[in-house]
């Protein structure tokens, strides 16, 4: 979306030539000064509607990002949970000491995950 805009910001010299030589030919009174006039008009508001459909293009880009991140994140949330239910879901005591420590340090770390 960026390369199109270089693109439209390439024909700035090309607009600004145009208009000049058309806005000289007005003022010299050329026979044609009406329809010199019309197409100028024409013109600027030809480039306006491009711009403005280059903003709206640019917000629905940005708009579709932001939401591919929010479903990227969605996912890791989802999968986290999914994690975290079979862990918690676990129905092991343990059968000693050391797995009984074990079992605290894991309920421990999740409650620092949340």
């Amino acid at each position: 979306h960026k390369e199109r805009k270089g693109e439209i910001d390439a024909q700035e010299d090309s607009f600004k030539t145009t208009i000049q030589f058309g806005q000289s030919l007005i003022s010299l009174g050329h026979f044609a000064s009406e329809e010199v006039k019309q197409k100028l008009v024409l013109l600027a508001e030809e480039k306006s509607k491009l711009l403005s459909l280059w903003e709206e293009r640019k917000k629905e880009f940005e708009q579709c990002n932001g939401f591919m991140i929010f479903l990227r994140d969605v996912e890791q949330t989802e999968n986290w949970v999914v994690k975290q239910e079979s862990v918690m879901s676990s129905e092991e005591e343990g059968d000693s000491l050391e797995s009984v420590e074990g079992l605290l340090k894991k309920h421990k770390n999740y409650q620092k995950s949340l």
